[in-house]
């Protein structure tokens, strides 16, 4: 007779065990993915809290119907002990209900700056309940694709993303139509987004130029439509503002885009100013009783010469990298101060570019303070003014990271000049200026300026006497 076997499957808290026994005590990841579809318990989920609570991870991956709604509503609160957690991914999980809310609830607490919630059966009461949480947290990249947020969930995300500090977002297939695509479009300039992907939705031509003429004048670098029917009117609408975009990449994979429209996108990539150096435009061959039918293809010939076209943008942003780069290192610290030293009028200083050589060696504010010891302050034209390679003194400066030594009291005499820089100041560096508060300190050096101004006022009046 053979020998009979029984075999019992491993419980829920016996894989949990097995993927902590597993993981290396010094790892700085750990990925739970083990688990059927609404296996876990409340209990589960506490013995799954407790164990990860002290884990030194700076990524945590809870994925594949590992958790459901009661298991994050249990979980969630156990991610602010885990002190060194930045990416949180927590998708393809079934988590409606409290899920979310509660995960929203305690983000503002931990430092997670990378959240996956793709894939997990959300609606627009989760955009609401994240949007209303993305301001007090240090979520910079956000990832909601494959949900069922509508426009509605992308409306109240928009809402939040002035107050935000979120750079990417991903939210494809969620059926937004051209009315989601109105709201996101009015707060995109005021946001810090850099990319943006909203391909497999609803969106026609019309949200496509929505869209377009609000990313003009924005910080998008990423632009993903594909899989949405914008067509040859959607194509023309980005094509015209291009040349006035950030925009490096551009997916319109399967848009309904023939030789008519991308005959306009040829055109913007091949103006001087056009920064796109990573275009798709490809679409799947379709055959109607064994013809290819081209009725929603570009032809080879145009397609080449887009994909050619981008290619010699990507050249010129190479040459133009390397020419920052020479320019860095020709500048040096100490050269430029010497030559500073020398200098005694902010007029002397911006005719011989002092400004700008002193951001490239990375002591701009160094130089400015040293003018203004002189009594010497440089107009605030003079740090928006571009060299060949596009770049300005304020720009070098907060790359560097050295806003808030540059704008000080001490160093200017006007407090318009300084919130025209301010104004200036790309959305994702403004929070160098941050006080203790959170809070922006320009307002106080402001008042600091005027504050000197009304001394020096009263000074000279007694000089006069």
């Amino acid at each position: 007779m053979a020998p009979s076997y029984t075999f019992t499957p491993l419980s829920v808290k016996d894989k949990i065990s097995s993927v902590l026994d597993k993981t290396p005590a010094d790892s700085d990841s750990i990925r739970f993915n083990l688990f059927p579809q609404d296996a876990m318990t409340e209990d589960d989920a506490v013995f799954l809290g407790d164990r990860i609570k002290d884990l030194k991870v700076s990524s945590l991956e809870i994925s594949g119907n590992t958790l459901n709604g009661i298991g994050l509503e249990t979980v969630a609160p156990y991610f602010t002990e885990i002190k060194n957690l930045t990416t949180l991914d927590l998708s393809g999980n079934d988590c409606p209900g409290a899920g979310v809310p509660a995960l929203a609830k305690v983000l503002p607490k931990t430092k997670v700056d990378t959240l996956n919630l793709s894939g997990n059966t959300l609606y627009s009461s989760a955009g609401s309940s994240l949007g209303a949480a993305l301001p007090a947290t240090l979520i910079r990249s956000l990832n909601l694709s494959r949900n069922e947020l509508g426009d509605a969930g992308l409306e109240a995300l928009a809402g939040s993303m002035e107050r935000s500090k979120l750079e990417s977002l991903q939210i494809r297939m969620n059926g937004i139509t051209d009315k989601g695509c109105e709201k996101l479009a009015a707060s995109l300039p005021k946001s810090r987004m850099k990319e943006l992907d909203l391909s497999s939705n609803k969106i026609t031509a019309k949200g496509a130029t929505v869209l377009a003429e609000a990313v003009a004048g924005t910080y998008v670098e990423k632009l993903s439509l594909a899989n949405n029917d914008i067509g040859n009117d959607g194509a023309k609408a980005l094509a015209k503002v291009l040349p006035n975009s950030k925009v490096k990449e551009l997916d319109l994979f399967e848009c309904g885009i023939t030789d008519e429209g991308a005959k306009h996108l040829l055109i913007a990539l091949q103006n001087p100013d056009c920064r796109v150096s990573k275009i798709n435009v490809n679409a799947t061959e379709r055959y109607v009783c064994g013809e290819l039918d081209t009725s929603r293809l570009i032809s080879a010939e145009l397609k080449g010469m887009i994909l050619k076209a981008a290619e010699n943008n990507k050249m010129r942003e190479d040459a133009r990298e390397k020419a920052i780069e020479n320019a860095t290192k020709e500048n040096t610290s100490q050269d430029v101060k010497a030559e500073a030293s020398k200098i005694e009028t902010a007029k002397e200083a911006v005719e011989n570019g002092m400004l700008i050589k002193a951001a490239y060696a990375g002591c701009l504010p160094d130089v400015v303070s040293s003018l203004a010891a002189k009594g010497q302050t440089p107009s605030a034209e003079a740090f928006l003014t571009p060299d060949e390679n596009g770049c300005t003194p304020l720009s070098l400066v907060c790359e560097q990271k050295q806003l808030a030594q540059l704008l000080t009291a001490d160093n200017f005499k006007n407090a318009q000049d300084v919130q025209k820089l301010w104004n200036a100041v790309p959305p994702e560096h403004k929070d160098q200026m941050d006080g203790k508060d959170g809070r922006p300190n320009l307002q106080k050096v402001k008042n600091a300026i005027m504050a000197n101004a009304v001394r020096s006022a009263m000074q000279a009046k007694k000089k006069q006497r």
